[in-house]
């Protein structure tokens, strides 16, 4: 009777492996391509709430595809952009994720791997959500409010130059200058 089982097991796995598995790639339009707008090597002017003024530098740009799921015979693979940069001796990370036809993910990330990381997340985004977006007394145009993980984080991202703002918990911030 063990062998029984053992043999029907073996018998189910075999038959449910696929020789010939499709593929179906999700890749950026060229839209979504630009709504991460850094290059390796950009220099970007920010401006934190005393009023100094520093640059950070992108240092290095990625894309490639990656696998979402396997099932029912099929790979899903979707497209993925990250970019590192260093802002305030710190390093931030921006990804914009393609899942689907119509899905996007773009996410921010402060500190990943360390203590205290500061993420903000968009998850399920289109780029039709991009808008006029009121701010800390200010307007971004182009832009989507991003919620931070810790209260009273925000950060503000437009589709032209990328992170324009972010409020960090403690009520300080910093403002991309040009």
């Amino acid at each position: 009777m063990k062998n029984f089982f053992l043999f029907l097991i073996l018998i189910t796995l075999i038959s449910s492996c696929c020789s010939n598995k499709d593929t179906i790639a999700y890749h950026f339009t060229n839209d979504e391509k630009m709504i991460i707008p850094y290059e390796n090597q950009d220099i970007i002017k920010w401006k934190n709430n005393d009023g100094i003024v520093f640059s950070g530098t992108v240092l290095h740009k990625t894309t490639e595809v990656r696998e979402i799921s396997d099932y029912d015979c099929k790979s899903f693979e979707g497209e993925n952009t990250e970019i590192k940069f260093d802002m305030d001796s710190n390093s931030y990370y921006v990804s914009l994720m393609k899942w689907d036809d119509s899905r996007l993910d773009l996410s921010v990330s402060k500190n990943i791997g360390q203590d205290n990381p500061i993420t903000f997340d968009a998850p399920f985004f289109q780029k039709n959500n991009f808008g006029t977006v009121e701010f800390n007394g200010e307007v971004f145009e182009n832009s989507i409010k991003m919620n931070g993980n810790l209260p009273n984080n925000a950060l503000i991202y437009s589709k032209t130059n990328g992170i324009e703002f972010i409020l960090f918990e403690d009520g300080t911030w910093y403002k991309r200058v040009e």
